[in-house]
């Protein structure tokens, strides 16, 4: 057989020895599991690090699937994403489905909705009917969050944003008048800084809702887990049907509001 093509036969075989089922599986050790650090009750910190409603089904998933499981916690949503598409964080226990995301990740299952919400001061009261009122105005959202995929390209091909890290830094924003609005998810600011009900306060929501989004859990394309894909997709389609998550939302939006009455 001619040196070249010995050669290439054997590349073959030492890439199909790379990839293997068995190296794949002996790389897939646990399942490492982060959230939002400020999107109760789906994810929030407290005492203890990071928990929520899906932070408690990423686990019950992980269980079910024979791995144990850590919990990986930071400040900032933006850098939990990238460390997501990276595979550093197997699963993302709280995030909006879109094409984009689809490329690096597997969406398991979806447990809740959000809708997302118009935030603006009293005393700069925002007109708003529909999303073209606001293309004169000046935002503010979250870097690296999503509205859903139809109003993320509306607004970024026609809205003025101004991207932070957290809900501190939106309420700053806005309250100095830097911004003309905030656009949030609804559950995100009940139990954060972010604390636009509070009777003293000078912000307030818009009723009409902009969007209405299901909340999924993920696991990363590039996670040396990711061919449990599959099988969590199965395993959280049982956990859904017996266990139910309205209980354990509702568990975790009480929790969750303990943790803001204590901070404040």
């Amino acid at each position: 057989m001619p040196l070249k093509y010995s050669c290439f036969i054997f590349a073959a075989v030492c890439h199909l020895a790379v990839v293997s089922p068995e190296t794949i599986a002996e790389q897939c050790q646990n399942l490492t599991i982060s959230a939002p650090p400020e999107y109760p009750p789906f994810s929030y910190t407290n005492d203890n690090g990071l928990d929520g409603a899906g932070i408690q089904i990423a686990r019950q998933l992980a269980t079910a699937a024979g791995y144990s499981s850590k919990i990986f916690a930071h400040a900032s949503w933006a850098r939990v994403y990238q460390a997501h598409l990276r595979g550093d964080v197997d699963i993302v226990a709280a995030l909006y489905r879109t094409p984009e995301r689809e490329e690096g990740m597997h969406f398991l299952g979806s447990y809740a909705a959000e809708r997302t919400i118009l935030v603006a001061r009293k005393s700069h009261p925002v007109r708003f009917d529909a999303w073209q009122d606001l293309i004169p105005l000046t935002g503010v959202v979250i870097n690296g969050d999503s509205r859903g995929k139809t109003l993320d390209a509306f607004i970024a091909a026609e809205l003025k944003v101004v991207k932070v890290h957290s809900f501190v830094n939106v309420e700053s924003l806005l309250s100095a008048g830097r911004v003309d609005y905030a656009l949030v998810g609804e559950f995100s600011p009940k139990v954060t800084a972010f604390n636009y009900r509070a009777a003293d306060s000078n912000l307030y929501a818009v009723d009409k809702p902009l969007t209405e989004e299901k909340v999924y859990i993920s696991l990363s394309r590039k996670s040396p887990c990711a061919f449990l894909h599959s099988g969590l997709e199965d395993l959280f389609v049982k956990l859904a049907a017996t266990e139910g998550f309205d209980v354990l939302l509702h568990k975790h939006a009480i929790l969750a509001s303990g943790r803001a009455i204590r901070r404040n």
